[in-house]
């Protein structure tokens, strides 16, 4: 399997973080990983080794206090990086194949404020999506009624909708999936438990063609409300 793994591990210091993050690598040998809400102040060489093991180059958003946070994790042997585009909710770079293709790859850590969600819609709707571009990661945001579990209606005249234009009007689609269709839970007990999807990763037209067939698997919550997301890519392009 060829893939990239998109994870909100909600603190990557966490040492039951880093073993799970070893299990997934170790399961799946992903390309590229990118953390969410790592929550770490700093990030050096041998921070990364330990979190991930020595053969993997990185590119660090900082969380602002103790708030958010991205990495974006890659094997150099496989994917070249460049161009990278930092912001507090998202990171964007430029990707080189082995075999020479190239596209874009985007973590997002977006706010739960809808104020500051639009703002880096905004922000990501300037970038150029003519080029195949993969988009993953913590959206705080459901499509419809039913990607929301708690006995309570979704308003979709309110927050969901700048999500669903921002996906329209980029361009954007979602991938056939695995797995639990809800990739958030709140960890409370039955009578007050929530569910959600949150999470997503979404490909634009041109990267569907570049990656035919390309699956999202949703794997098991372990250590984190989040589940992670295993995108599955074609081979034959790298």
């Amino acid at each position: 399997m060829t893939g990239i793994l998109f994870w909100n591990c909600r603190g990557a210091s966490k040492l039951t973080s880093r073993a799970r993050l070893h299990e997934l690598v170790c399961a799946y040998h992903p390309i590229a990983v990118l953390l969410l809400e790592t929550r770490r102040q700093a990030f050096n060489r041998r921070d990364i080794d330990k979190l991930i093991g020595r053969n993997w180059r990185f590119e660090v958003v900082l969380p602002l206090g103790k708030s958010g946070g991205i990495v974006l994790l890659w094997l150099d042997d496989i994917i070249r990086v460049s161009n990278v585009v930092k912001n507090q909710q998202f990171l964007l770079a430029s990707i080189l194949s082995s075999t020479g293709s190239t596209w874009q790859l985007e973590a997002v850590y977006a706010s739960k404020s809808m104020q500051r969600r639009c703002v880096v819609w905004e922000e990501l709707s300037k970038l150029d999506m003519n080029v195949p571009t993969i988009i993953g990661g913590d959206f705080n945001r459901v499509l419809r009624t039913n990607e929301r579990r708690d006995g309570q209606t979704v308003n979709l005249c309110k927050g969901p909708q700048e999500f669903a234009n921002f996906i329209t009007l980029n361009n954007l689609h979602e991938t056939p999936f695995t797995g639990n269709s809800f990739k958030w839970c709140n960890n409370m007990e039955p009578s007050s438990k929530v569910l959600s999807r949150l999470d997503w990763v979404l490909l634009t037209s041109s990267a569907l063609l570049l990656f035919p067939g390309s699956i999202v698997h949703h794997l098991p919550r372990i250590d984190s409300v989040h589940s992670p997301l295993l995108l599955e890519l074609d081979k034959v392009q790298f």
